[in-house]
């Protein structure tokens, strides 16, 4: 954190793991520790519809550096 601004600093030499492919859809590129839960309401939407979105077998279980299609 900045002191005299309170505002987290970023390490630009960190990658986005936000992207757009070339259609034009929004990709995050999922970390350890990620759960579709809180990516659900990260990005505004359930679930389920993540889930359905990205063809998700097992809502329980997803992968660190898969890709993650966001509707």
């Amino acid at each position: 954190f900045n002191a005299t601004t309170d505002i987290p600093l970023v390490d630009a030499t960190e990658p986005s793991r936000y992207t757009v492919d070339a259609n034009g859809s929004k990709v995050y590129h999922i970390i350890w520790g990620d759960t579709l839960s809180e990516l659900a309401l990260e990005f505004d939407n359930s679930v389920d519809e993540l889930v359905i979105y990205n063809h998700i077998a097992d809502p329980n279980l997803i992968y660190a550096e898969d890709d993650l299609y966001i509707p």
